[in-house]
């Protein structure tokens, strides 16, 4: 809604950036700005076109509502949303502040700050952070921001004062089909108050965002990403940040997009460092994108083009990605690992926007110059399996040919079964599935569910073999390794090759109650909300020992988007990483030699296979 330019009202901030003038509310200690539109509506003509610009607004923009979420999909359903304006506005952002009138100060505001002193200190004792580090932590670790809370805001068009605080621009998770920058577990203000300004953003989803056209840009997705970057390097100083220390951070095919934007040519210098949590192998090569554009289109009875799909409105597009998902299986035999994609619309290497392999675009240097954050939690796949029979030894055996690494797949089973639970290539990998509800309640549900029933009537209860693991344990090991493991670590050597500064963590909490250190557990702690729906599964019961690696969690993020530098080595020959758990710990990483043995079966952009 706009109001007449002139209007005013002392109990909200008011802002005017380049953009145009904004009206947010006090909340939680923090200034807060929803649904602000950083691309017109894609509709019409521009359904499936680039993002365009938003023309500056005179008036000043009311912001107290999310903006509607884009067209989404799940198997499951989409997860719930906090309240929002309903329209087709789809593309809009959120900024959580405590630099402006009206916020508590960071120190004020947050309970964290007796714990995060504490991380601080432990970080400059343990020698793992650099001088420049050491004076971030500071501030990060819930010191008052550098200006007064009380300080004028209405700042000249773009005009800063001061160096501005760090800004983290999440990019949500869901399988490039689901999820909203409006989902309560994304709730920016208790990150916000450690110091940093907070941004989330919806994007393009499904056949909207990353169907592959021949008429029409691919990865459309990512290409909002990209202008919404743009808008927060026009308009994010007027909010109290600093546009020369943009950092994106996401989660699942949050993390996957940033990977992707770490070697598009659209998206350089638009931030200055990176955090993936858990990256998925979720990439296709335009040969299998245009044969899965084609299958779309002939379920629909449309020509594969934009033109044609433009005949179908997005609720007939979601439908038919319902439709879709229930036999996509038939192409296993020529789709691979990509019919796992519930459906599989991810991004592309389209040769323009996603010019290459994008692992082999870190390891050229591509992202040479970007601090990269990167990382997963220990038992990733254990959020598709959690309330489904126990695997049998045949099929895990399966799982193992189909998805294990090329060739020796009884060396990984043997790796499996001589570590045991609490050694190092099996650290953090129970026995079976976690207590708990299924999964699917939160955002991330997608990657591999297609090949996941829920009751498998014809598998009988594992029993572990006399020198090998149990078949949960290696059922759903091999699938954390193909998914999450060999595309991160991927990553993460690729880019220290190339020179890039490269740090690495593992999240192995097991929340009382929960699913264990399965895919999207690091969610709820990083950003400390432990209500709602979705840690309802990660988190049922939250204790005094999850609000306190919730607080290192922040502390280190934020201490990564200052200075570069979260507080423990980079990654080396020795393969330093930081163990998010009860009692956190820098140590060798936990799964280095299950991923050495995928070393000639690396991650790659997925292909047509010969039938």
């Amino acid at each position: 809604m706009i109001e007449p330019a002139d209007a005013s009202r002392t109990s909200a901030p008011l802002v005017t950036p380049p953009a145009g003038p904004v009206r947010g509310r006090a909340a939680s200690g923090c200034s807060q700005f929803l649904g602000i539109p950083y691309a017109l509506p894609p509709v019409g003509d521009l359904r499936f076109a680039a993002p365009q610009s938003v023309p500056r607004w005179d008036g000043v923009l009311d912001t107290s509502e999310f903006g509607p979420p884009p067209p989404r999909f799940s198997t499951l359903g989409p997860a719930a949303v906090a309240p929002h304006r309903d329209g087709e506005d789809w593309l809009t952002l959120n900024i959580w502040t405590p630099e402006l009138p009206g916020a508590e100060s960071a120190a004020e505001a947050t309970p964290d700050a007796e714990v995060a002193g504490a991380v601080a200190s432990e970080a400059r004792a343990e020698g793992t952070a650099s001088g420049r580090a050491g004076a971030s932590a500071t501030e990060a670790a819930g010191a008052s921001v550098s200006r007064a809370a009380g300080a004028s805001v209405s700042r000249a068009a773009g005009a800063t004062a001061g160096p501005g605080l760090p800004v983290l621009v999440w990019i949500h998770g869901g399988a490039y089909v689901d999820g909203s920058s409006a989902h309560p577990a994304y709730e920016g203000s208790r990150l916000a108050r450690a110091g940093a300004v907070v941004v989330t953003l919806n994007y393009r989803l499904g056949i909207e965002g990353f169907a592959h056209f021949p008429d029409a840009p691919a990865n459309r997705g990512l290409l909002d990403q990209v202008a919404a970057l743009e808008w927060v390097r026009e308009n994010i100083a007027a909010f109290g940040g600093d546009p020369a220390r943009v950092t994106v951070f996401g989660e699942s095919a949050g993390a996957g997009s940033i990977h992707m934007l770490l070697t598009m040519p659209a998206a350089r210098g638009l931030f200055a460092r990176a955090v993936l949590q858990s990256p998925p192998a979720m990439v296709l090569d335009a040969g299998l994108a245009t044969e899965v554009t084609a299958e779309f289109a002939g379920l629909a009875g449309v020509e594969p083009t934009a033109a044609g799909f433009a005949a179908l409105s997005p609720a007939e597009c979601t439908d038919l990605m319902a439709r879709f998902v229930r036999g996509q299986t038939r192409h296993a035999a020529r789709w691979g690992l990509a019919v796992t994609f519930a459906p599989p619309l991810c991004p592309v290497v389209d040769g323009e926007v996603v010019p290459t392999d994008p692992w082999e675009a870190l390891r050229a240097g591509a992202a040479a110059g970007i601090e990269v954050l990167i990382g997963q939690t220990t038992e990733e796949f254990r959020f598709f399996t959690a309330g489904s029979a126990p695997a049998s030894e045949a099929r895990a055996a399966q799982r193992v040919a189909l998805v294990g690494p090329a060739g020796r797949g009884e060396e990984y089973t043997a790796l499996l079964g001589g570590a045991g639970a609490e050694s190092g290539a099996g650290a953090g990998i129970g026995a079976g599935p976690g207590a708990g509800s299924g999964a699917g309640a939160g955002e991330g549900a997608g990657e591999g569910a297609a090949a996941e029933p829920t009751a498998d009537a014809s598998a009988e209860p594992g029993v572990p073999a006399a020198e090998g693991p149990s078949p949960d344990t290696l059922f759903e090991a091999v699938q954390t390794d193909r998914m999450f493991t060999v595309s991160t670590l991927d990553a993460a050597q690729a880019h220290s090759d190339s020179g890039g500064r490269t740090f690495v963590y593992v999240f192995a909490a097991r929340p009382d109650g929960g699913i264990g250190a399965a895919h999207a557990a690091d969610i709820a702690p990083l950003f400390g909300n432990f209500d709602g729906s979705f840690a309802a599964v990660t988190h049922p019961r939250p204790h005094d020992g999850d609000r306190h690696l919730s607080a290192e969690m922040r502390q280190a993020w934020v201490r990564f988007a200052a200075s570069g530098d979260p507080g423990w080595p980079a990654w080396d020959s020795t393969h330093p990483v930081r163990v998010f758990d009860y009692t956190s710990r820098t140590d060798t990483h936990p799964f280095i030699d299950r991923w050495r043995l995928f070393a000639d079966d690396p991650a790659r952009p997925l292909g047509l296979r010969e039938a």
